[in-house]
């Protein structure tokens, strides 16, 4: 088929580095654009999105930037620290890419603006496209948090072992959490099974704008392996697919880890909007009220049940 002057909507997988036991997971991210007279694809739109609230090590600022650059830039491009793999939904219309770029060139604003914050374990770079085609009419199936009942015990049980709170409402998160929303393997595989097995299957896509347009407009999927440029930087991996897999791989031992330390960064506080809604706080908030509003009821029961013992004789 040629693919010249195609529109397309792209959907790219980093795999894990090789140098950061915080990167098993991976990144993700989606693109638009259209290919070139020879199938070029360098120009393609990349909306990539890191942490503001941090300098990355790597030179990396959220932002929607050219895929060549998203690539192979010298200091940030993805290619230097690990392998990648693009799935390619090729259209006949550019109103689906268009629709989306529009709708997340919004998502954009209001990330700058701090509507919003980076949480990875809520808020990632796969939890804010999926949730955003989500919005936009596409009924990506949900596959559920990775462990819910695991989550209610490692609340208080990661927040006594660490002596945080912060720790066991992470480890609650993280296992709450809808994994096509928290893992980019996970997000990249069950959009694109939803791709060969519903949406490229003539009337079986919904009625709602993005999985209509989908649907109608779908020519062809293109599968890319990218590999990793070779250099003197440490050779990357395929990414987790669970949060099981992703303790196998690291050590057990998280003073082991290794861990690229980076610096803070604090955008100005001009950049929020005063009539923006508040943003919506993490389950493990809702869940931690409910661990101590249960620890209450049980001390007082026990208190209660000490009171009416009779006293020894």
């Amino acid at each position: 088929m040629p693919l010249a002057g195609k529109p397309v909507l792209a959907f790219m997988l980093n795999g894990a580095q090789g140098d950061d036991d915080e990167s098993y997971g991976g990144h993700f991210a989606v693109a638009t654009g259209r290919f070139g007279p020879a199938g070029e694809w360098d120009n393609w739109l990349v909306n990539n999105f890191y942490s503001l609230a941090s300098v990355s090590e790597k030179g990396i600022v959220a932002s929607i930037l050219p895929m060549d650059a998203y690539m192979g830039d010298l200091n940030s491009g993805q290619a230097w620290y690990r392998p990648s793999y693009m799935l390619v939904a090729v259209l006949k219309d550019q109103r689906a890419p268009a629709l989306y770029q529009e709708a997340i060139s919004r998502v954009f604003n209001h990330f700058y603006r701090q509507d919003f914050h980076y949480r990875h374990a809520s808020t990632n770079c796969a939890g804010i496209n999926v949730e955003t085609l989500r919005t936009l009419g596409w009924k990506i199936p949900r596959l559920g948090g990775e462990s819910p009942l695991k989550a209610a015990v490692a609340l208080p049980y990661m927040a006594f072992k660490e002596v945080s709170l912060a720790s066991g409402q992470s480890a609650y998160d993280y296992l709450k959490t809808e994994r096509t929303e928290l893992l980019p393997f996970v997000a990249f595989n069950t959009i694109a099974e939803d791709l060969l097995t519903r949406l490229a299957v003539p009337g079986r896509a919904g009625s709602e704008q993005l999985e209509a347009q989908l649907g109608q407009d779908l020519e062809a999927l293109l599968f890319v392996r990218i590999p990793q440029f070779p250099s003197s930087r440490a050779f990357g991996s395929e990414p987790v697919m669970s949060l099981h897999e992703y303790q196998q791989r690291a050590p057990a031992n998280h003073a082991d880890w290794k861990i690229v330390p980076v610096a803070p960064r604090v955008l100005p506080a001009s950049f929020r909007d005063a009539a923006a809604p508040s943003e919506r706080k993490p389950p493990s908030v809702l869940a931690t009220w409910l661990w101590f509003g249960f620890a209450a009821v049980a001390g007082a029961a026990l208190v209660a049940r000490l009171r009416r013992r009779p006293p020894p004789r």
